[in-house]
């Protein structure tokens, strides 16, 4: 799997997160999922509703914080058999006038399925 592909797939994750397109968020996403990130257990999610019911809660926070822009790096990932990938992503977080608002860090558990990436596992790293 090109390094760009997935990279194109992150780069369009992470606008939907700053456009607050929930509903498109959780288009990005395998079902059954498993989301684990700071303040929550470990939560599986069967449906597109429960993962948008769930990640509101983020959206509210990036809204609270005036999240206006991020960039994000996959800081490596590695291929296994049968489509499965494991990427390290950073996302840097931009306010009003580029202010900086912090970095978060996330290991994700892709799945290529025929050409089509989704993410299977999201962990919270920091």
């Amino acid at each position: 799997m090109p390094k760009d592909k997935i990279a194109a797939f992150f780069e369009d994750y992470k606008k939907t997160f700053v456009q607050a397109n929930i509903e498109k968020i959780s288009e990005f996403f395998h079902y059954p999922c498993i989301i684990a990130k700071a303040g929550s257990p470990v939560t599986g999610l069967n449906t597109p509703a429960e993962l948008q019911q769930f990640e509101q809660a983020s959206l509210d926070y990036f809204e609270s914080i005036q999240l206006k822009k991020a960039d994000i790096e996959v800081t490596s990932f590695q291929e296994f058999a049968g489509g499965n990938i494991i990427c390290n992503a950073t996302f840097d977080l931009f306010g009003p006038d580029n202010a900086v608002l912090g970095q978060i860090k996330w290991v994700y558990h892709v799945l290529d399925i025929e050409g089509k990436l989704k993410i299977l596992t999201a962990h919270f790293v920091s």
